[in-house]
């Protein structure tokens, strides 16, 4: 079962982004989403969406599946991608707990 909510979470996720868009499950039911050359209110409403579709998918599920998102917009090509996935990480810890 677990494995068939893993699955539906990467398609929920996979099928809202754009192609240029990068979706890699990095450990257990954990996904890292890198948008390039996206600004705040686009990452936005792309979360928006990545919500909406966790929803829609509900329908058919026995039990719930539900997101928890953090995002990070790195204004500049200098940001060390250590210090942005940090960040996301955090944010999404902090966003977990206003489910």
């Amino acid at each position: 079962m677990g494995d068939m909510y893993i699955k539906t979470a990467a398609g929920a996720i996979k099928n809202t982004v754009r192609n240029e868009d990068v979706v890699a499950r990095i450990g257990g039911d954990e996904f890292v989403v890198l948008l390039p050359e996206t600004d705040k209110d686009t990452t936005k409403n792309i979360c928006k969406r990545i919500k909406n579709n966790f929803i829609n998918k509900n329908v058919d599920l026995p039990e719930e599946l539900s997101i928890s998102l953090g995002t990070v917009t790195a204004d500049n090509n200098k940001m060390d991608i250590n210090i942005i996935y940090e960040q996301a990480d955090y944010n999404m810890y902090k966003n977990k707990g206003r489910r």
